[in-house]
């Protein structure tokens, strides 16, 4: 969605939803619970329906801006299960059903309407913080480069663990790759927000630097990033460029079959797959993952009852993992643990580190290594 979309263009959007409730259910005959703030709170108005319905009210004139909505706008996960109707992108300018809560967001922060005082001073704070915008912009790119490695945004200790797996992989498959770095920004969290004119200063100082990133081949840890800089980035700015980019399961799933990659023989082990909502239903790389782990000598692949396009979220919330609403965000996250653990397997892998913090954050010390991302994984068999 641009960032100067008002509310006249997509109300006409708006109206074209039909409250058939497809939003918060996933396919029969299984018809699992998939929206994860209409399963927690198991009423409409908690659901992408509910959302549309009072953004109708708003945009008319019937209903004021006030708390409770923006409670409500940021409750939601941003998983992206609602974007499976197939309605609400029919009329110009194609807006997905996500996109309209992001902008519902955006209007609540115009207007210095929070859902708490932590939302308020994280947006005061990115609000001042020009440096930390200037750190986002910073790059290591190399024009002799074919490929560039796309960082994360959080440089916690787990994603710090993600990269060092990486980096032994693209060395072990011979793949030398710039470093393109972005401390706390690549704007998908600004965009997730609603921080919408943050956003619009961070990529008028993104420009020259997204530039070098022209003819490379990108490599994403991040699906989030990945989908931002792949699917909105353009769409946003305008570019006259595409950029080209893979999902780092991809990237090994071509080293492992090439044979660039050769697994080595350990102790055999089961694993479940956590699909990630943002490389799954946002980006369409379901099969990558799978054929990946499979392909590992020992490990056997045991899928969860909610998987592919209907997979539960871990609960992170967009990219703010799970700091707006965090009972909401406990709760999702210990629905995933539980469908995981009734498997029996030993692992939980997946392939976004969000996921991968904000399962392990519900867990007790003595058990968060049974959550691996699958670059570690894949370290640990062939490295």
């Amino acid at each position: 969605m641009k960032l100067d979309t008002s509310f006249d263009e997509i109300q006409g959007t708006l109206l074209l939803c039909l409250r058939c409730r497809e939003c918060t259910w996933g396919d029969w005959p299984n018809n699992y619970r998939l929206c994860p703030i209409h399963n927690y709170h198991k009423i409409y108005t908690s659901s992408a329906g509910g959302i549309i319905s009072i953004m109708i009210g708003l945009s008319q004139g019937k209903i004021d801006y006030n708390q409770a909505i923006a409670d409500l706008a940021y409750q939601c996960r941003l998983c992206g299960f609602c974007n499976v109707c197939e309605v609400i992108p029919l009329r110009p300018p194609h807006n997905s059903t996500t996109d309209l809560i992001r902008f519902l967001r955006y209007q609540l922060v115009k207007r210095g309407i929070y859902p708490g005082e932590g939302l308020k001073k994280l947006h005061e704070a990115v609000k001042k913080d020009s440096e930390c915008m200037e750190n986002a912009i910073k790059s290591s790119a190399d024009q002799k480069c074919d490929y560039v490695l796309f960082a994360g945004c959080r440089e916690n200790s787990e994603q710090q663990n993600i990269e060092r797996a990486i980096a032994q992989l693209l060395d072990r498959c011979g793949i030398k790759a710039d470093v393109f770095a972005h401390d706390n920004y690549c704007g998908s969290t600004l965009y997730d927000m609603g921080f919408w004119d943050e956003l619009n200063t961070l990529l008028q100082k993104q420009s020259a630097a997204i530039a070098k990133l022209r003819g490379k081949e990108v490599i994403f840890t991040s699906p989030h990033c990945q989908e931002f800089m792949t699917k909105k980035y353009p769409t946003i700015v305008q570019q006259s460029f595409e950029i080209k980019g893979k999902h780092i399961s991809e990237v090994l799933l071509d080293a492992l079959t090439s044979g660039k990659l050769q697994g080595k023989n350990k102790e055999n082990i089961k694993v479940s797959y956590h699909d990630p909502c943002y490389l799954g239903r946002e980006l369409g790389i379901y099969d990558a993952p799978r054929k990946v782990i499979s392909s590992l000598k020992g490990v056997e692949l045991i899928e969860m009852k909610r998987i592919r396009e209907n997979s539960y979220c871990c609960g992170a919330g967009g990219s703010n993992t799970g700091k707006s609403f965090p009972e909401i965000s406990q709760s999702v996250a210990k629905d995933r643990l539980a469908e995981f653990k009734e498997t029996g397997a030993d692992l939980l892998i997946t392939a976004c580190p969000h996921c991968k913090e904000t399962f392990q954050n519900v867990l007790p010390e003595k058990e968060k290594a049974i959550v691996k991302d699958i670059s570690e994984l894949v370290c640990e068999r062939t490295c």
